[in-house]
Order: structure tokens, then sequence, then C-alpha cells
């Protein structure tokens, strides 16, 4: 047999296909290596995964635990959780799951212990006049008897908003209410001075007030506050005006205004009353 190597030695190629045999030889290991490196950030970012769960699950270790036990005194015994062989992750969740669990409980207990001095029972219910008198809080400026007018209905209303005692009279088609309630802000705010007539007194002011009445004193205006100690018949008459309405009660005069007793509000808006008999029966209350 002839040698393989003096055989091999005399072969000749075309010189072209020896230049491509020769430039396949040269860059393969080139590719190979552009192949294993497109891969490497791949490679780098699955190590430091499982890097880090190791680590977390290192820092979190399951603690075996045991179902929930009532003790005598009726209060329940630590729960914990079995970790039955749980991966990492589940691990981790469960840890976070009791830690959040404990929290929500901590704010229930914090709330528990909250303890109102008086929690009021919200009412809006309709009274007697009897009733009405009675009503501890307001009763005592509710008058026995309103000349001109019979009694129709009473509310006695407590809320978030309002906390107050109404009482409608009615004859026909005149009228009159009175609210009481305690003094507010707003109420403080629209005392008036009886040495500035020009928050109160209607004399000044023709009809249509919205025209008449300065934009700066018409909530005034419109519902003056007086002390109890400046009540006077005067007071009143300058509260009262008629108004000539086609098919309406023109009987009386017309009144919109507020007393203030101490810290409880009166208010009172008639249609088709006399001065004389409103300022006999602010003045008389309290009327125990």
């Amino acid at each position: 047999m002839k040698n393989y190597s003096s055989y091999m030695d005399n072969v000749s190629v075309d010189q072209a296909l020896h230049d491509k045999i020769m430039n396949c030889l040269t860059q393969r290991p080139l590719r190979r290596r552009i192949v294993l490196g497109r891969y490497a950030p791949i490679c780098a970012c699955a190590v430091l995964v499982f890097m880090s769960i190791w680590a977390f699950s290192n820092q979190f270790p399951s603690n075996p635990v045991n179902s929930p036990v009532v003790q005598p005194d009726g209060t329940p015994s630590p729960v914990t959780i079995p970790s039955h062989g749980l991966d990492a992750n589940k691990e981790s969740a469960l840890f976070f799951n009791r830690a959040e669990g404990s929290l929500e409980a901590k704010r229930a207990a914090d709330l528990g212990q909250i303890t109102p001095d008086f929690i009021p029972s919200w009412r809006s219910e309709k009274l007697t006049l009897s009733l009405a008198q009675a009503d501890p809080d307001f009763g005592a400026y509710v008058p026995k008897h309103m000349p001109s007018f019979n009694f129709e209905s009473a509310w006695r209303i407590l809320n978030q908003q309002r906390d107050e005692l109404r009482i409608e009279y009615a004859k026909g088609m005149r009228y009159l209410s009175l609210t009481i309630s305690r003094k507010t802000a707003n109420d403080e705010a629209r005392i008036v001075n009886l040495s500035q007539p020009e928050t109160y007194d209607l004399t000044l002011y023709p009809i249509p007030r919205s025209e008449s009445v300065p934009n700066e004193l018409r909530e005034i205006v419109n519902n003056p506050v007086f002390k109890a100690e400046d009540l006077s018949l005067k007071v009143v008459k300058a509260r009262a005006y008629t108004v000539n309405d086609a098919g309406d009660d023109n009987t009386g005069y017309r009144m919109h205004f507020s007393v203030l007793y101490g810290d409880v509000v009166v208010e009172l808006n008639v249609k088709g009353g006399q001065p004389e008999d409103i300022f006999n029966i602010l003045q008389a209350a309290p009327f125990r």
C-alpha cells in the first residue's frame, strides 16, 4: 500500500479551493467563541437568580409550628405553620403573610381600646306638644300657648349636621315655626349690635330687598340674632313687614329673626302674626 502521507503530499488542488478550505479552518474557532459569548449574559443572570434565592431562604428560615390551642382562659396559643419541604419562594411568601396578619391583628386590637365617653343616638322623631315641652335640651323654650295659632307638629332631630327641636303652628294660610338649637359659629357671626340698625332694621330696606340690601349685609339682615337682654317691642317691630300677595292671607305681619338665650338659639319665622304677641312670648322664655 502506498504511503498515505506521501500520497497526500503529491495531491494538488486548485488555488481558489485551497484558499476556501484554509479560510474555513481559520474562522471556525472564532465562530464558536462568538456563539458562546452570545449566551454569557444569560448564564450570568441565571447564576445571580439562583444565588439570590439561596441567600433569601437562608435569611428567612422556616419555623415548624403547631396547630392553635385554646388556653383555659380563652386566649389562643401562638400559631405557626410547618414548612413540609416548601421551597424558598413559598417560605418567603408565608413569612410575609404571617407578618401582615400580625399587623392587622395589632391594628384591630388598638381600635378595640377606643372607648368614647358618649355616643349619641341619632334621632328624627315626631313629638306631641307635651313631649316637645318635656325635651331635656330644648323643651324649656317651647311656649305652652301660641296666640292666634294652633299646634301642628314637633320634630326632634339629632344627627351629624343638626341638633334641634322644631315646632310648627298654623291657622288657615298663616303659620309660625320655632327652631330651637345650640348656638353655632354662624349664629355668633350674626349677633347684632342695637347701635347698628342697618344690620337688622327692615324699614331701611324697601322690597324687593334683593336690590336694596347690600351684599355684605344680606345674611345678617335676613336672619339677625338678638341677645335676649336686647329684645324689645321696638326691635320686634323693626323686623315686621306686610306683603300684599293676590290670593294669599295678608292679615298680620311677617317676621324672621332669632333670639339668643345663653347658648341656645330660638329662630322664629312667622306669617300672619302680631309683633306684640311675638314679643310677649319671646320675653317669657324660658318657660321653666
